[in-house]
């Protein structure tokens, strides 16, 4: 079932797995590897992130945080503590 991201951050990180991943939607419950991630994918995922968020993001990452909700958490919470 898709549900639509609802943040900005989870805007924006969808728009991203849906680039890296060549897929034309991602939800915000959608989760990385399942999508067809991969370890080459996940860190070009992980520069893409750190450039657009100004956040340090290590491919492994998504193992502990696979979905954009998930993930769009952990990198507002990173932001936050700044």
């Amino acid at each position: 079932m898709y549900l639509a991201p609802r943040t900005s951050t989870e805007k924006s990180l969808a728009e991203l797995w849906s680039q890296v991943l060549r897929v034309e939607r991602v939800g915000m419950l959608d989760r990385f590897y399942p999508l067809g991630g991969h370890s080459l994918t996940a860190t070009e995922l992980a520069l893409r992130i750190e450039s657009t968020f100004d956040v340090r993001m290590e491919p492994k990452f998504l193992l502990e945080n696979p979905s954009v909700e998930e993930t769009a958490k952990a990198i507002d919470r990173q932001r936050l503590s700044r």
